[in-house]
């Protein structure tokens, strides 16, 4: 699993229904935004599970950037998750 470098989105398996629902609409921005379509995908780091942490790019934009823009996603903040 990749996991945007920056970023706290919202996940499917939230704690609570709002978290759930959060993630189910952060899903369906992304499915809009990238899919079927190419991107371009820059490994920045590892994340503290071992995973990659990724800057994502379709169509010359910036994904990480646009998630945040557009409210889907805040800025993560090394060990504070809100």
């Amino acid at each position: 699993r990749l996991r945007f470098s920056g970023l706290n989105c919202p996940e499917l398996k939230g704690k609570t229904d709002m978290e759930k629902w959060a993630g189910q609409c952060a899903a369906h921005v992304l499915r809009l935004l990238i899919g079927g379509k190419d991107i371009e995908i820059k490994i920045d780091g590892t994340e503290s599970f071992g995973g990659p942490l990724v800057t994502v790019w379709c169509e010359g934009r910036n994904v990480n950037k646009y998630l945040l823009k557009h409210g889907v996603a805040r800025p993560y903040k090394k060990g504070k998750k809100k």
